[in-house]
C-alpha cells in the first residue's frame, strides 16, 4: 500500500484575461498562507443558496385539561350534559413553558394532532353548530390557568356527542374530551 503526500500545489488559470506577452496564459499567483487576495484580484462568490426558513415558537408550551366541572361521566370518558342547555367549564393550564392555545367544538372524536388532521371552524363541516367556547383561543404562561367556557345547545339528532379539541405547541400537541347529551 502506498501513501500520497501531496507537499505543493500550483495552479493555472486557462482563462485569467488577456495573455502574457508571448502567448502563454497568465498564472495565477496564490496568495501567502494565512492572507486571503485582494476582493478585485478574486472571482465572485457563488451565492450560497437560501437557508430553509426557520420557524421561532415564542410558545412551546402545552396547553392541557387539569379540571372539568361539573363531572358526570358515563364510564367510557365522555361527560354527560344537558344538550339543550350545556353548561361546562374546562380549566386549561400551561406546561413547559408559554403555551398558545386554540379550541374548536365538533361532532366527530378528533384523532392526531392539529398538524396531522386539521379542524377549522371556519371550512369543517363537521363543527358542533350551537356549542360556543369562550374563550376558544389564548396564551398562558408556564403554570397559568384560563377557564375556557362551552356554553349553547346541541342537537343530538345526528350524533349524541361532541367534542372539544384544544390544539397546542404550535399544532403538535391535540387533547380532547367528549361530552354526550343526556
Amino acid at each position: 500500500m502506498s501513501t500520497l503526500t501531496l507537499t505543493g500545489a500550483s495552479c493555472t488559470s486557462l482563462d485569467s484575461g488577456p495573455a502574457q506577452s508571448d502567448g502563454s496564459p497568465k498564472p495565477v499567483t496564490m496568495p501567502p498562507k494565512g492572507k486571503s487576495p485582494h476582493p478585485s484580484k478574486t472571482s465572485p462568490t457563488p451565492k450560497k443558496p437560501p437557508s430553509p426558513s426557520v420557524t421561532t415558537d415564542d410558545a412551546p408550551g402545552q396547553a392541557s385539561s387539569i379540571r372539568i366541572s361539573p363531572l358526570y361521566t358515563n364510564g367510557k370518558g365522555l361527560t354527560f350534559v344537558s344538550c339543550g342547555d350545556i353548561h361546562v367549564d374546562i380549566t386549561l393550564q400551561a406546561h413547559y413553558g408559554r403555551a398558545r392555545w386554540k379550541a374548536v367544538a365538533v361532532d366527530f372524536e378528533p384523532r392526531g394532532t392539529e398538524n396531522d388532521n386539521p379542524i377549522s371552524p371556519d371550512t369543517s363541516a363537521n363543527i358542533a353548530r350551537g356549542v360556543r367556547l369562550e374563550p376558544s383561543s389564548g396564551v398562558l404562561e408556564s403554570g397559568q390557568t384560563q377557564v375556557l367556557h362551552i356554553r349553547g345547545a346541541y342537537d343530538p339528532s345526528f350524533r349524541p356527542d361532541f367534542w372539544v379539541a384544544i390544539d397546542s405547541r404550535s399544532g403538535r400537541a391535540r387533547e380532547s374530551g367528549g361530552f354526550v347529551c343526556r
